[in-house]
């Protein structure tokens, strides 16, 4: 759990940290749990959606609305790794 904890701090969510390597950052995340989310749930679709959608940013400048659905990804996955909340 730690190191999928440390895994969801990494995401990029800043322009220059992601130009950096956000969307590698993006694509290890998503391989991790992608089985282990549920695309028929609304909530899981759209972490994944997100997470894809970043993966793929690879030669552009990310949008500021992907940028604002990356931070709420890490916060909802940091969320869940957290023992005592609820989902």
């Amino acid at each position: 759990m730690n190191e999928l904890r440390t895994m969801i701090r990494r995401l990029r969510t800043t322009t220059r940290g992601f130009l950096d390597d956000g969307a590698d950052v993006a694509e290890q995340l998503l391989l991790r749990i992608e089985n282990k989310l549920d695309r028929n749930d609304p909530e899981d679709k759209i972490l994944l959606e997100t997470l894809q959608e970043a993966a793929e940013c690879f030669e552009s400048q990310p949008s500021k609305e992907l940028l604002m659905r990356l931070r709420a990804c890490k916060d909802a996955l940091l969320k869940r790794c957290n023992p005592l909340s609820m989902r």
